[in-house]
């Protein structure tokens, strides 16, 4: 099964433009934010991280045509020949979803990197179309190791033979072990089938709710019963 989009070569990623960012600190970054920019920061291959900001525009036009946030790019500095980097992590505003920071990391072939990337669950579920269960997705994302030409935008993993109380490994995701190493540990679940409790819950709040009828005395009967009560004299 193919996972992500079509890979590309090294040569063929798309290009990212950037621009050195001389001051850091909140007050800087809120001032690049206002221009439109993002500020961004370049580490790897035991260089010190390179503190640098990107078009906000180009960035999300190029995060638009993804999948997912983590790929390779070629990025240039200013007029400094471009480098291969991988998009390791974006930060988004918790408003507006616009991308506020950007982690990339230098990257070469033949080297080994490790990505998080999230994980699609396909197909309907034999146990939620045929049992009435809940299709339960325990971890959305995973961590792989794997070379940068290798590198995915997303895992998708076929769901639709699950059953009731079944589920689904990070080990059970389709990923060639020779090029791929799943960390953590591969037994843990990443999704499951659990039974419909909707209707015995609902019933047994039913019962609960149903209270006993108070007998209601009207003030004729409440006389009728008090004159019945009081002994003659």
């Amino acid at each position: 099964m193919r996972q992500g989009k079509e890979r590309k070569s090294m040569a063929e990623v798309e290009l990212l433009k950037a621009e050195v960012r001389p001051q850091t600190g909140t007050g800087e970054a809120r001032r690049l934010r206002s221009r439109g920019r993002v500020p961004a920061v370049l580490y790897g291959h035991g260089v010190a991280p390179r503190h640098i900001h990107l078009d906000g525009h180009q960035l999300e036009v190029m995060l638009s045509h993804h999948v997912g946030e983590v790929m390779m790019v070629q990025m240039q500095i200013g007029d400094e020949k471009p480098v291969t980097v991988l998009i390791k992590e974006v930060q988004h505003d918790p408003l507006t979803d616009r991308p506020i920071h950007v982690d990339l990391l230098v990257v070469k072939s033949g080297e080994r990197v490790k990505i998080k990337v999230p994980v699609e669950l396909a197909g309907e579920p034999v146990g939620v179309r045929e049992q009435g269960g809940v299709l339960e997705q325990l971890q959305h994302e995973v961590e792989i190791e794997c070379l940068p030409e290798d590198v995915l935008e997303f895992v998708r993993v076929d769901v639709s033979g699950l059953g009731v109380d079944e589920h689904i490994t990070l080990g059970d995701l389709p990923l060639p072990s020779d090029r791929y190493r799943i960390m953590g540990d591969r037994s843990a679940a990443l999704a499951t089938v659990v039974p419909p409790r909707v209707t015995e819950e609902v019933a047994a709040e039913g019962e609960a709710a149903v209270p006993e009828e108070p007998e209601v005395i009207s003030e004729k009967k409440a006389e009728e019963r008090s004159a019945e009560e009081t002994p003659g004299d």
